[in-house]
């Protein structure tokens, strides 16, 4: 990704000195050929990455099942794309200045025109892709779960009386994992609800990875300040 924003940023420099000093030394006809097949050989590589890409599988852990898709999941085939895109793009602003040239010589300020607009295009889908890599990197909260949700679900279940210890993060784009205590009052079947949660947190939330200890209620709990939620 920083290897897009650094071509354009050149290329933006490039095309303001050339507006600045008027310097344009244009051979339009090599422009439209060089452009031309970095446009073809960039929707090649699109449709490759797009076919790699497609397809889905579904797995189950305890009675639940679920199933996901790779299909724009993957953050780095995501970026791959977007890489390709905006060499496509770059590629697509030279072809229609040197179109514009070829026809219309006069129309010189075509050429850096196109990579101002082009440019601005380009950054703008890079953006959203470099803002979910972060977000996965610094451990962030899946989109799309929200904490208080999980929590509450988990306190539904037969048995559990507190949920503390509650950490949810996500693993990839497409994958998301959690670790918890449930908290059981009485007697309860300890193998069951563990079963029971894990395919609840599957299915309904589509977290694949999961580590849940069960524990019995004690006093102490009310003043452990390790129990306390991440937001408290």
């Amino acid at each position: 990704m920083c290897l897009i924003w650094i071509v354009t940023g050149m290329l933006f420099y490039l095309a303001v000195m050339r507006c600045i000093e008027q310097t344009f030394d244009i051979n339009a006809p090599a422009m439209l050929i060089t452009a031309g097949v970095a446009i073809v050989m960039n929707i090649v590589l699109w449709l490759v990455l797009r076919c790699g890409n497609d397809g889905h599988h579904g797995h189950s852990h305890g009675g639940g099942h679920y199933v996901h898709s790779h299909s724009s999941k993957n953050v780095n085939i995501r970026a791959a794309i977007i890489h390709v895109v905006g060499d496509f793009v770059h590629s697509l602003s030279v072809f229609i200045s040197a179109l514009v040239i070829f026809f219309k010589p006069e129309y010189k300020l075509a050429d850096p025109t196109c990579t101002f607009v082009f440019s601005f295009i380009v950054i703008a889908t890079t953006v959203p892709i470099s803002r979910e890599t972060l977000h996965i990197l610094m451990e962030g909260i899946p989109r799309g779960i929200e904490f208080d949700d999980v929590k509450k679900a988990l306190l539904e279940q037969s048995g559990v009386v507190r949920v503390h210890n509650l950490r949810i993060w996500a693993l990839t784009a497409g994958r998301s994992a959690m670790v918890a205590h449930l908290v059981t009052a009485g007697t309860s079947d300890w193998d069951a609800l563990l079963r029971a949660s894990s395919a609840m947190l599957t299915t309904r939330f589509g977290i694949a990875e999961t580590t849940i200890q069960i524990e019995p209620f004690v006093e102490d709990m009310d003043n452990c300040v390790d129990c306390m939620d991440p937001r408290s």
